[in-house]
């Protein structure tokens, strides 16, 4: 299954866009854009189903705002038909994207 896409959400009463994607052949590129004009801090990570739990793989951190629009990239992500998700911390909110195995 590819990764999930992009999925709308509120946060502070403005609209959130959280996309995910895989490119090439080992990464995962998240991508925020928001109507918010105040900076929105977040942080995310990277999840994968191990050993019968989740595991964090990979984080970031950074913030988002409507004319600053954020996007970053999980760097050698091999494949091991296991389930991923990202999970994004932001404004005091928890949002996860749909999951998809990778």
């Amino acid at each position: 299954m590819a990764a999930p896409g992009c999925r709308d959400h509120r946060v502070n009463g403005h609209s959130l866009k959280f996309c995910v994607d895989e490119t090439g052949s080992t990464n995962v590129d998240v991508r925020l854009s928001t109507s918010s004009t105040s900076n929105l801090n977040w942080s995310m990570h990277l999840e994968r189903f191990v050993n019968g739990k989740r595991t964090v793989i990979g984080t970031r951190d950074g913030f988002v705002r409507n004319n600053s629009a954020s996007h970053r990239q999980f760097t050698g992500v091999g494949r091991q038909n296991a389930s991923m998700r990202v999970t994004l911390l932001i404004a005091g909110q928890t949002l996860r994207s749909p999951t998809w195995t990778r």
